[in-house]
């Protein structure tokens, strides 16, 4: 190999592992100055908090969002994912949002509305990392 091969290669090898491991920080302060819809506003700055790392993340489902009650037959504040696994009922899991969440906004209208999930289950509850709902 030549020298400018090599050095081609190292060059690259450092610019990607740059741009990998500020990939979160590029794109929050990106769609801050590009309104880009396709990443939501709400992600937090570095600064404010540390990113949730693609290691903490232990939930990846998609099914149909819920925030009817059956009992009172209303709306609730209170989202919920219903989703399936083969061979089992369907599972129910509440959806925890914070400052962090990646999402649109929910109206009552979504109710029943297929979306996928992603973020960080305890129990019956998953903390939202990232919430897109399906087009249509």
């Amino acid at each position: 190999m030549n020298i400018k091969k090599v050095l081609s290669i190292v060059v690259f090898f450092i610019l990607a592992t740059l741009l990998v491991g500020g990939g979160l920080t590029f794109k929050a302060r990106w769609s801050r100055t590009h309104k880009c819809p396709s990443i939501d506003n709400r992600l937090s700055s570095p600064s404010e908090s540390e990113p949730t790392t693609p290691s903490e993340v232990n939930f990846s489902e998609t099914g149909n969002i819920i925030n009817w009650d059956s009992k009172t037959e209303a709306h609730t504040e209170k989202w919920h994912l219903l989703y399936e696994k083969p061979g089992a009922p369907a599972i129910k899991v509440n959806l925890i949002f914070d400052g962090e969440s990646s999402y649109e906004k929910l109206s009552d209208e979504d109710n029943g509305r297929r979306a996928h999930v992603e973020g960080i289950k305890k129990g019956d509850d998953v903390k939202v990392v990232k919430l897109i709902l399906s087009s249509g």
